[in-house]
């Protein structure tokens, strides 16, 4: 339910069952559970939808890894905000889309590494924002929205992999700003990286060192 655990100051990990179908983690479930330090997801689930602020200021929250294979994936606002001791997030090899929400994992200090977002539609407005141990992460062809200040204030971040082949998804503005002094975006061909160009300069992006992109 939702509040369930909320601001537990004993509480230190949560296990879910081998043996799930869906997976339903309530708005505020975990919120401020300062003592929490891991959550293990079964390989295998139907779909998850984790609500607003569920694991949000768990200051001592650990690496995520979802299930390998799943359903879809929906990440609430402010899910994951300020859990500073994340420095790896997982998502699933498999699954249907991954959508995340505003303000998700905002002030993860500590995230270096996203894996697997092949699936990933949509990343809200401040998704990542101030997650400034990040130093790279990779676009995927099925992305379709990236919200404002998705990537804002990431200071290590330098590369943006683009996997798209020939369109941008819909951007918003300043999504890379206040990132790495040598930021650039890779895309894989000369069509896409004119295609993030055009849509980059369509919102006003066009002309600051955070839109430059390179050939890969």
């Amino acid at each position: 339910s939702e509040s369930a655990f909320e601001k537990s100051t004993t509480l230190k990990s949560v296990t879910l069952p081998k043996k799930c179908g869906k997976i339903t983690i309530k708005k505020a479930a975990f919120n401020e559970c300062k003592t929490l330090k891991t959550i293990t997801f079964p390989k295998e689930s139907g779909n998850i939808t984790i609500g607003n602020t569920a694991f949000r200021f768990c200051e001592s929250l650990q690496d995520i890894t979802f299930p390998e294979k799943c359903g879809t994936l929906t990440i609430g606002n402010q899910a994951f905000r300020y859990c500073p001791k994340i420095k790896t997030l997982t998502f699933p090899k498999k699954s249907g889309d991954i959508s995340i929400g505003k303000y998700a994992f905002v002030s993860c200090l500590g995230i270096t590494k996203i894996k697997n977002t092949d699936n990933i539609v949509k990343y809200s407005a401040h998704a990542f924002e101030n997650c400034n141990s990040l130093t790279s992460v990779t676009i995927s062809d099925k992305t379709k929205f990236i919200g404002e200040y998705a990537f804002y204030e990431c200071n290590s971040l330098k590369k943006v992999y683009v996997n798209s082949k020939k369109e941008a998804p819909k951007l918003e503005r300043n999504i890379f700003a206040w990132t790495h002094k040598n930021f650039e975006i890779i895309a894989k061909n000369k069509t896409a990286a004119q295609a993030w160009k055009k849509v980059l300069k369509k919102v006003g992006d066009g002309d600051t060192k955070v839109c430059y992109i390179q050939y890969a």
